[in-house]
C-alpha cells in the first residue's frame, strides 16, 4: 500500500496573472531554473529514486526503460540517432535537478509573492538543456510566457558549444521517438521491420497544360 501526501498551497495560479502587470514573473522563474541547473548530485539520470522517465522529451509512454548510469541514457538516444546516422555523448554533462514541467499552471504566486513550484511528475537529474528542451515543447500557445521565459532561461544558462549541439542531438531523438516505434528490448537498432517498409510509389504524371 502507498500514500500520497499532499499539502494546499493558498495562492494564485500564475496561468491567470497577468504578466504585462507583473513583468518580474519572466527573469524570476528564469533565475528558479538557473538555481536548479545549479544542483548537481548523482551518476544516475532519470526521476529521483529510479524509475521511468516522463515527460515531454520521452513521448507520451515515458522512455518505457529505466536508466542505471549515464551510458544507458545515451544508448536510448543513440538508438534513435541511428536513423540519422548520428550519436551523441554525453560523458562531459554533469546531471542536474530539473522540474521538466514548468508550464504557468504548475506554479502558485502565493500571498506573500513567493512563486510556489507544484507538480514533480517529470523532474529528475538530467544534463540541465533538458530543461530548455522541456520548456520549447509544453507551451507553444502560451507566447507571453513561452518565449520570453526560453530566451531568458538561455540567456542565464549559457550554454556551450558542445551543449548546444547535443541539445540539437536530443531534439532530433525526440522527434524520431514520437514518429516512430522502437522496441526498447533489443539492443540498438532501427525500429522492427523499418527496412521492410516498402518504396514510395513513384508521382502520378502531370496532366498536360489545357
Amino acid at each position: 500500500m502507498g500514500y500520497l501526501f499532499m499539502e494546499y498551497v493558498p495562492g494564485q495560479s500564475l496561468q491567470d496573472v497577468d504578466l504585462k502587470e507583473n513583468i518580474d514573473i519572466i527573469s524570476r522563474v528564469a533565475r528558479i531554473l538557473k538555481h536548479l541547473g545549479d544542483i548537481r548530485d548523482g551518476q544516475v539520470p532519470g526521476p529521483i529514486g529510479t524509475g521511468e522517465p516522463q515527460g515531454y522529451i520521452w513521448g507520451d509512454d515515458g522512455a518505457r526503460a529505466t536508466f542505471d548510469s549515464m551510458a544507458d541514457m545515451e544508448d536510448w538516444l543513440n538508438k534513435r540517432l541511428l536513423m540519422h546516422e548520428k550519436s551523441i555523448n554525453l560523458s562531459s554533462c554533469p546531471l542536474v535537478f530539473c522540474h521538466m514541467d514548468l508550464c504557468r499552471r504548475n506554479m502558485i504566486l502565493e500571498e506573500d509573492d513567493t512563486i510556489c513550484l507544484l507538480d514533480w511528475g517529470f523532474a529528475g537529474l538530467y544534463p540541465r538543456f533538458f530543461e530548455i528542451i522541456s520548456l520549447s515543447c509544453m507551451s507553444p500557445y502560451d507566447e507571453p510566457y513561452e518565449k520570453p521565459l526560453l530566451e531568458a532561461t538561455k540567456s542565464l544558462f549559457r550554454l556551450t558549444e558542445e551543449e548546444n549541439r547535443n541539445m540539437s542531438l536530443v531534439k532530433r531523438a525526440r522527434a524520431l521517438n514520437l514518429r516512430y516505434s522502437f522496441n526498447d528490448d533489443s539492443a540498438f537498432g532501427l525500429p522492427a521491420g523499418f527496412h521492410l517498409l516498402p518504396p514510395l510509389p513513384p508521382l502520378p504524371d502531370q496532366p498536360p497544360s489545357p
